[in-house]
């Protein structure tokens, strides 16, 4: 199976490996102790309070010494690192890993047992300034030696920085090597975990390298697949000669045994040019990274190595944690498809076990488990009863062991394990109780909507008072304002106020504030007194002897503000339109308009005499008596006369015909 993501598989898998080794951190607390129940440290935490309730985390603790079993070991524990580069790729994930690796050695019994540490990488390559050069040197240490100093070993977990090739092979020669110089010789058990996420690829110095073709396979090969499987091959070939199996099955069997001879790659045996700069040359020819052949030349020295180990009687743990990379060489992805690498770190372990894959994190948890019980194994009795008036919520229990279930009933809960390897035992539940409500009145604010001025002063706290039930009278320096007025600007404004009494009710009040226009002075329009006028051809006219002017202000206006518009001319018969303007001293104006008539003079007649008409003639007629001088303007003349008789006629017209009607 491939990975679909392998840059991030190792540290899923390096925290889910070290998770499993140690997850169990102390709380410190309230102790309570029950015959025939373990005795436990209760930690209760707060979670939420409201008005209505409150929710709070109940932790119970048992953490047990080698005292409480009745037999007790002495185990010396050496764990090896893999810092390789493939560990690097994010610096919070590495520091994770740490931190889980540290919970592990944590949970170790410093009285009884012992931890070591052993790390390796290196070497690494760059492109420097001219050429390809050493970045740095391969790094094979046992950064803490198996000690009981649990403070130490964290520290030294701490202090690892990754980078460079994987020289897994050198790595369990050093953890080896503490093993046997620094591991005491009364330990009941000596083991050695290992935790590796790629293939090895650095291996003893040479001056040849096997390149990718060609049909040799290698100085170590003949072990597997070579020879193994041509003998296996034989042996089938003497089962069917003697009939010990039907055809069927041998053809079946070999089938699958050649084609297995066929993944197995043959390479070319080349000898190391160091006429030019390379990363063979540069690393002496220790880079095991250029075909299949060289894996399992590696793998064979591997073995060598971890059966030196398991001889000496020390008991071992794999744990394969899959970042395997595909690279530019195509036996990697073959190394990944064919589960070479896997086979590897299974051949590595004590027995199948101790190993464990990072991509199967059941089974991982499973068997990490087993690395603390194979030292020792506890059981657990541990009871709790909810807290008067609350109650448990629903799912909300933990436990720091797998498929552990509590037991309930009413408000009494246990917990019972047996034979795990954890020295440290946790669970967590949750609960809940409503809080009685206290009948308290919220406060009374009054503050009403208020009209201002433009350019007004405004202080929103003289407007309102507020007073509660419980507390009085509330000073204006505990009641919140919220909002503004501009009172240079005329418009409607929302203040509000706000009041939290003592027992946290609260009261909000809102109020308009509207900001008017300044009221501006009415001022009267002046008054000018003046009628139309006629005066006769010739007369003197003096427009402002006709009028006069008053203010309700000003009182009586004098005639010089008195602005006269418009002329008359006295010797020419007609109308005239004069205009009187009156502004007063607070520029309210009036205008006032007269028509003034110049009617023709009236002369004194000359020679005029009555003539006496006829009685026997039934019309009238009037007699004139031819004055000497034409009449003049204003006098009658024929035209006027003339004028008056008919209508005279018109209006006896009219009455005939209303009598014929």
């Amino acid at each position: 199976m491939k990975l679909k993501s392998k840059k991030n598989k190792i540290y899923i898998s390096f925290v889910a490996v070290v998770a499993m080794i140690g997850s169990l951190i102390g709380n410190c607390g309230t102790v309570f102790a029950e015959e025939n129940w373990d005795s436990a440290v209760k930690k209760v935490e707060q979670v939420r309070k409201t008005d209505l309730e409150e929710e709070k985390k109940v932790t119970l603790t048992v953490e047990k010494n080698l005292d409480d079993i009745p037999q007790k070991k002495k185990v010396d524990i050496e764990i090896l690192i893999d810092a390789s580069g493939s560990m690097k790729e994010k610096d919070e994930n590495m520091q994770q890993a740490k931190n889980i690796i540290n919970k592990f050695i944590s949970g170790v019994d410093g009285n009884y047992d012992r931890v070591g540490i052993t790390v390796f990488k290196g070497p690494s390559v760059i492109y420097g300034k001219n050429d390809l050069e050493i970045k740095s040197e391969t790094s094979i240490k046992t950064i803490y030696p198996l000690g009981k100093d649990l403070n130490a070993a964290m520290e030294a977990v701490n202090s690892i920085k990754a980078g460079g090739f994987t020289p897994l092979l050198d790595g369990l020669a050093k953890a080896e090597e503490d093993l046997d110089n620094n591991s005491r010789a009364d330990a009941d058990e000596k083991i050695l975990i290992v935790l590796g996420d790629g293939h090895p690829n650095i291996g003893p110095e040479r001056d040849y390298y096997y390149s990718a073709t060609g049909n040799y396979y290698g100085e170590h090969s003949n072990y597997y697949p070579g020879s193994v499987i041509k003998n296996k091959i034989d042996e089938l070939n003497k089962k069917l000669n003697n009939d010990e199996i039907d055809f069927e099955e041998y053809d079946r069997e070999t089938s699958k045994l050649s084609k297995e001879l066929g993944d197995y790659p043959g390479a070319e045996k080349k000898v190391i040019d160091t006429s030019y700069i390379n990363t063979n040359a540069l690393l002496k020819g220790r880079v095991y990274d250029n075909s299949k052949a060289e894996f399992y030349d590696l793998r064979y020295l591997i073995e060598q190595r971890i059966n030196s180990i398991k001889n000496k009687g020390y008991k071992v743990y794999s744990m394969f944690l899959n970042n395997e990379q595909i690279g530019s060489s195509n036996y990697r992805e073959f190394l990944e498809d064919t589960k070479e690498n896997e086979s590897l770190f299974r051949m590595m372990a004590s027995d199948e076990s101790k190993f464990s894959y990072a991509g199967d994190l059941a089974q991982l948890t499973k068997n990490l488990r087993e690395v603390s019980s194979d030292i020792r194994s506890f059981n657990y009795n541990l009871k709790d009863t909810v807290e008067q008036g609350y109650s448990i919520v629903p799912g909300s229990f933990k436990c720091s062991v797998e498929g552990i279930k509590e037991i309930v009933n009413n408000n009494a809960i246990e917990w019972h394990v047996n034979n795990i390897g954890d020295r440290r035992f946790e669970v967590s539940y949750n609960i809940v109780r409503k809080i009685p409500q206290k009948l308290n009145n919220i406060p009374n604010i009054r503050a009403e909507d208020v009209t201002i001025k433009e350019g007004d002063k405004f202080d929103a706290l003289k407007l309102v008072t507020a007073e509660d039930k419980e507390d009085g009278i509330i000073p204006s320096g505990n009641i919140k304002v919220l909002g503004k007025v501009d009172t240079n600007k005329v418009g409607k404004y929302e203040i509000t106020y706000e009041v939290t009494d003592s027992n946290g009710a609260k009261a909000i009040k809102r109020i308009t504030v509207t900001v008017v226009p300044k009221m501006q002075l009415i001022n009267s329009i002046p008054i000018i007194k003046a009628e139309d006028v006629t005066i006769k051809e010739g007369d003197k006219f003096e427009a402002l002897e006709l009028v006069t002017a008053e203010d309700k202000e000003d009182g009586i206006i004098p005639k010089e503000n008195i602005k006269v518009l418009g002329s008359v001319d006295t010797n020419k018969v007609g109308k005239y339109e004069i205009t009187y303007e009156v502004v007063d001293s607070n520029g309210g104006k009036a205008i006032k308009k007269i028509i003034v008539t110049v009617d023709p003079a009236i002369k004194k007649e000359e020679g005029v005499a009555k003539v006496t008409p006829k009685k026997e003639s039934k019309k009238k007629e009037n007699s004139f008596v031819k004055q000497k001088d034409s009449p003049k303007t204003g006098d009658f003349g024929a035209a006027q006369y003339l004028a008056l008789g008919l209508i005279s006629l018109s209006s006896l017209g009219l009455g005939m015909m209303r009598k014929r009607k």
